[in-house]
């Protein structure tokens, strides 16, 4: 295989390896985003609750 052909597949690899990466890590993130907008939510629950109970 030339230099060449060995370098461009190496970066189509790279390119592939990306990809893959970013379509697992997008679903983690939008978890973990969904998961502090919960946890956001109930804090302000909990402190309104404390605020009128008090």
């Amino acid at each position: 295989m030339s230099e060449l052909k060995r370098d461009e597949v190496i970066e189509l690899e790279e390119a592939e390896l990306s990809d893959v990466r970013g379509g697992l890590l997008l679903p983690a993130i939008q978890k973990v985003r969904e998961a502090a907008a919960r946890m956001s939510c109930a804090t302000a629950q909990d402190t309104a609750v404390i605020t009128f109970a008090g």
